[in-house]
């Protein structure tokens, strides 16, 4: 349930009159090393600097022209960075004393190399076809002949009598457990005929396939994979880190060069192509396959340069570009996460006006930071988090609905979609959706409304007017910057044309006869954002794709950030009342209110009576917040004090005083500037309570009173400021709690859901149909509140005990609204 959002964003424009060939990171200091030209030169991504270090022409000067880079690395340990070039030629660089030293040569050129994990071997692959193994010193360990007819090692003794060619090869090599002939085997659905099916036919590789191979290491360094064409299919060969050849993969039409292995050491990733689709597989370290999914483009229209899992194998990014011939150029990096089974496109990076990707890397200390490259000289590095997107309402309105960002095929359209649940009506596990909404571009952001004034947008004459209840209202930001705004509604339209002529679309869960108690969202409209007076004071080459941290503050009044180098500029977006008259051309008006020395990385907002504020968290964990009404800018609580950067952080106003809850990648909750808890696994803000999972596997519940947090911050931790602890399944996650309820919504780490209703919470809402509808309506809701505590095994004395006078002296109102004489007896045999 939840979606991947950009944190922060640090971007440089390089030298224009560079063509940048390769570059890697130095992880520990933030260095990045780029190849140009035949120049080596490093920027740094504190300061932005931007230096050459030295010129590797003069070395080749007397060769006919400057060989291809195609591989350089930074050694942690040596604290140099390789360099190896296709003619074979291995060079080693120290920055500390500017020394370049050619250590080796290989004959007949190279291919293709990688560095295993813990940087002590290299794999390459020669001009011979000769797989080689290095260690750091540059010596060789092994040298094999990489087209050879052998099977592996783990392949059963009886097909190692046999010489096997790669036509030859089929699952069966790898499955002999002693239960006879596939003739006498059961087949399951394939049924008997599976018995006398051919064996699979592969076609030769594609014209596009540069029939180079590719190389691959497990997390932990111990074994490597090649990706190879063998004849004219492509296979992949499975090497231990001594050059041993394991085994090969089973037979696969289609299968293309890019290939990754997960770190976690599972699984494979590999790229097929069929006829009527494309598609991102995976293999076993037996070769075997073991599992899919189709990406959201016809077959024969992209092609897929590079596959790359991060470093804690929980996102693959696959870098695609065009494969058409009609002059268009254009790429795309995606970004794919699994849950459930499911795999879902959280993330389509499009940098079209820079120029296509020359490279892009994980970094390997921090698993969301991405390193992009571009060939316009774009340099970006991105940080990302996961979010759950969910509405912010804290009234019995608001339906506690989640988006979560998805993409696919919709018959025979690549559309972008958007599940919705809304958990007060309903409890949908992923990846189904009470309904889903399709879009013809890539999703950015999800923001839901952060105020609930107003009136209700169905009683607008105009449709595209912006104004109303905004409880469960939000808009999506697509890969090109507009925005979408949708509302609630009772009938489900499946096809929307909007303002611009584009098409949105809805469809819902189950068959037509379904019956679905919920209400729809629908676009108002898709608005354009104009951006002049930004262009006026950060230049023409201001970039777009650093917007992140929206928040839809007021009706009329939206919060981003945009990355201006290092530095973070706060934009402030006012909708202009345009959109009522039907014009599409500069709905949202933008202006920079202010400038941060620092990329901005987390973002909360604060709503009191009179005004609304922003809390910014800056790289260097200070907090600052900034006042719309005022245009100010100061220090969170006049407190300068630096804090462990939060991933997730959220500001609850409690009787006119701000609390600021935070939690960081290394699971600790802070309150303000206090670290209460170092073991939270996620916390979630509801209308009375606090929520919080803890790696301990328990559920911990604090009413939202200035009393308790104050003693949360006073002794730091204090059982007494829990009304409920209970145990929940390991590794549980908070997704939504919905508001003016008991109903808690949790996902596990396989990636269902568990809905469950904490005792504290549902003793609240029976005491708010006794004493809130007392005071507020003269009345009592007896019924519902016998109903909770029957349904959920409470004591039925509790209803007594909540105020015994009270209850004595309306129990002719007790016995009218229960009515039922077997629940009347039930409650009397209780009574304490």
């Amino acid at each position: 349930m939840k979606n991947l959002a950009l944190a922060s964003v640090i971007n440089y424009q390089l030298s224009n009159d560079r063509k940048i060939e390769k570059f890697c990171v130095e992880y520990r200091s933030g260095n990045v090393f780029f190849y140009s030209n035949g120049i080596l030169g490093n920027i740094s991504i504190q300061s932005g600097k931007e230096n050459d270090l030295t010129n590797l022409t003069e070395y080749f000067k007397s060769k006919e022209r400057t060989p291809f880079l195609i591989g350089m690395n930074y050694s942690e340990s040596s604290e140099a960075l390789c360099l190896v070039f296709q003619n074979g030629e291995v060079f080693l660089y120290t920055p500390e004393t500017n020394d370049l030293q050619c250590v080796g040569v290989v004959s007949n050129c190279i291919k293709t190399l990688s560095w295993s994990p813990d940087e002590e071997m290299i794999a390459l692959v020669s001009g011979e076809e000769n797989l080689i193994l290095m260690n750091s010193n540059f010596d060789i360990v092994s040298e094999n002949v990489l087209h050879s007819i052998e099977t592996g090692e783990r392949v059963p003794e009886v097909f190692n009598n046999y010489s096997l060619t790669f036509s030859l090869l089929n699952p069966e090599q790898f499955i002999t457990v002693g239960w006879g002939k596939k003739e006498t085997q059961f087949h399951g659905s394939e049924g008997k005929a599976a018995a006398k099916a051919s064996p699979l036919q592969c076609r030769s590789v594609f014209e596009w396939d540069d029939r180079l191979p590719y190389i691959s290491w497990r997390g932990d360094g111990e074994m490597f994979v090649v990706s190879m064409v063998y004849g004219d299919y492509r296979q992949l060969r499975f090497f231990s880190r001594e050059g041993v050849l394991q085994c090969v993969s089973e037979p696969v039409d289609g299968l293309e060069g890019p290939v990754s292995w997960k770190p976690s050491g599972s699984l494979v990733a590999a790229v097929q192509r069929l006829p009527n689709k494309h598609m991102i597989i995976f293999f076993e370290k037996n070769g075997l396959k073991h599992g899919e999914f189709i990406m959201p483009f016809k077959p024969q229209e992209m092609l897929v340069k590079k596959l790359s899992w991060n470093s804690d194998s929980t996102l693959l990014a696959v870098c695609c570009e065009k494969l058409s011939n009609d002059g268009e150029e254009g790429g795309f990096l995606q970004l794919w996460a699994v849950n459930n089974y499911h795999w879902y496109l959280k993330k389509v990076l499009n940098y079209n006006p820079y120029g296509k990707f020359v490279d892009f890397a994980w970094d390997i200390n921090l698993s969301y930071r991405l390193h992009i490259l571009c060939d316009e000289s774009i340099y970006a590095c991105q940080d990302y988090i996961w979010t759950v997107n969910h509405s912010k309402g804290k009234t019995e309105e608001d339906n506690a609905c989640v988006a979560v960002v998805d993409g696919g095929w919709f018959l025979i359209n690549t559309l972008y979609k958007l599940l919705i649940t809304p958990f007060r009506q309903t409890v949908i596990p992923p990846p189904m959706s009470a309904y889903t909404i399709h879009f013809p571009l890539p999703i950015n952001d999800v923001v839901f409304a952060s105020f609930d004034t107003g009136d209700h947008m169905g009683h607008l004459e105009k449709p595209n007017q912006i104004s109303g209840s905004f409880f469960n209202n939000f808009f999506v930001v697509l890969s090109d910057n507009s925005v979408v705004i949708f509302t609630l509604c009772d009938d489900l339209i499946e096809e929307h044309v909007l303002n611009d002529a584009s098409t949105v679309r809805l469809t819902k869960m189950g068959a037509a006869e379904y019956k679905n108690t919920t209400k729809f969202h629908r676009p108002l409209g898709r608005f354009t954002i104009n951006w002049e007076k930004v262009r006026d004071e950060l230049g023409e080459e201001f970039q777009k794709f650093s917007l992140r941290h929206w928040k839809w503050v007021t009706e009329k009044l939206v919060f981003c950030c945009i990355a201006n180098g290092r530095d973070t500029c706060i934009c402030v977006m006012e909708v202009s009342d345009s959109s009522a008259d039907g014009d599409t051309t500069e709905n949202f008006s933008v202006r920079l209110s202010a400038c941060l020395l620092g990329s901005v990385v987390m973002v909360a907002l604060s709503h009191k009576k009179d005004y609304s504020s922003v809390i910014m968290q800056i790289h260097d964990g200070t907090l600052m917040r900034y006042d719309f009404s005022t245009g100010c800018m100061n220090n969170y609580k006049n407190n300068g004090q630096a804090l462990p950067l939060f991933q997730q952080m959220e500001v609850c106003n409690i009787h006119g005083q701000d609390f600021l809850f935070g939690l960081t990648n290394k699971n600790r909750f802070f309150v303000d500037d206090v670290e209460i808890l170092n073991d939270c696994s996620s916390f979630f803000v509801q209308s009375e309570y606090l929520l919080l999972t803890t790696y301990r596997h328990s559920l911990m519940t604090i009413l939202l009173t200035k009393n308790n947090i104050e003693s949360m911050i006073s002794k730091k931790w204090d059982v007494s400021c829990t009304e409920d602890i209970r145990r929940i399944e390991r590794g549980s996650r908070l997704v939504v709690a919905v508001a003016k309820h008991f109903r808690v919504i949790m996902q596990m780490p396989r990636g269902n859901l568990e809905c469950i209703h904490p005792r504290a919470l549902s003793l609240h809402i029976v005491a708010d149909f006794v004493k809130r509808y007392r005071i507020e309506f003269r009345m009592r809701k007896y019924d519902e509140a016998f109903e909770i505590i029957r349904t959920q095994r409470i004591d039925l004395n509790a209803l007594c005990d909540l105020d015994p006078l009270d209850f004595v002296s309306n129990l002719k109102q007790f016995v009218l609204q229960v009515k039922n004489p077997n629940w009347i007896s039930l409650f009397l045999c209780e009574l304490k």
